[in-house]
């Protein structure tokens, strides 16, 4: 997030290892919810600035989220990393 006066990021989100390819505000602006090329989705607080749950959610790089305060939603599409099959999915999470 940055102070867009000066510029200066007040926190930065890091990817566990794949490269991050998504991500949405959440509902209220409480928290970013991004996912990544490997297929995990992380939820971030931004107030505190800090991670607050990871999970596997599909098995390629995810490609699209949005959320609410009670529903994230993921979609992928792309070739799985482990074993070269298709994952296309849609999954809805519940977000509390």
């Amino acid at each position: 997030m940055t102070r867009i006066a000066d510029g200066q990021a007040l926190w930065t989100a890091r990817s566990s290892g794949d490269p991050l390819i998504a991500m949405a505000i959440g509902d209220g602006d409480d928290y970013v919810v991004s996912g990544d090329a490997g297929g995990l989705v992380a939820i971030w607080s931004l107030a505190q600035g800090k991670l607050v749950r990871e999970f596997a959610a599909h098995d390629a790089s995810i490609i699209g989220i949005i959320c609410d305060r009670r529903t994230i939603i993921s979609c992928c599409h792309g070739i799985d990393l482990h074993d070269n099959e298709r994952d296309s999915e849609i999954k809805i999470w519940k977000a509390r």
